[in-house]
């Protein structure tokens, strides 16, 4: 499933919504569950693996130039890729600790699921993803 089918469902379902009458909270959550939809896309596709997994924290991370593409790529993307999980896991739960396991979760779940579909487990994933997620959570209370 590529972008544009993404893009196409999302108009449909939130067309949907705006006829039947949709509040914010709705919207939120129709917004989340697309998101959803694109990020298991993301680490579920093929993947040309280079390396073995990785289980030394930071190892990966250090290997990069400061914003080479691989920089940008990896590090860039894996944080920016939970920042809308950290900012809707706040909207809806509010509670810190909750938060910071949920953030600690998720991407430990999608690394464990990899090993099973051909990609590669790296630690520093769990490590930006968290990050992501935390940086997502400020953003959020910084709004409100």
């Amino acid at each position: 499933m590529n972008s544009i089918s993404f893009f196409l469902a999302f108009i449909i379902l939130f067309t949907i919504l705006i006829i039947k009458g949709m509040n914010i909270s709705d919207f939120i959550s129709l917004i989340f569950i697309i998101y959803l939809f694109f990020l298991v896309y993301l680490v579920t596709r093929n993947q040309i693996i280079y390396y073995d997994s990785n289980f030394i924290p930071f190892k990966e991370i250090c290997r990069y130039s400061l914003l080479s593409d691989l920089f940008i790529k990896n590090i860039i993307g894996n944080i920016l890729l939970f920042i809308p999980m950290g900012m809707y896991l706040t909207y809806k739960l509010h509670k810190l600790y909750i938060i910071i396991i949920l953030a600690l979760f998720f991407p430990l779940l999608i690394e464990v699921l990899q090993l099973f579909i051909n990609r590669v487990f790296d630690i520093d994933d769990i490590i930006l993803n968290f990050l992501g997620t935390i940086i997502g959570y400020f953003i959020t209370k910084l709004i409100d």
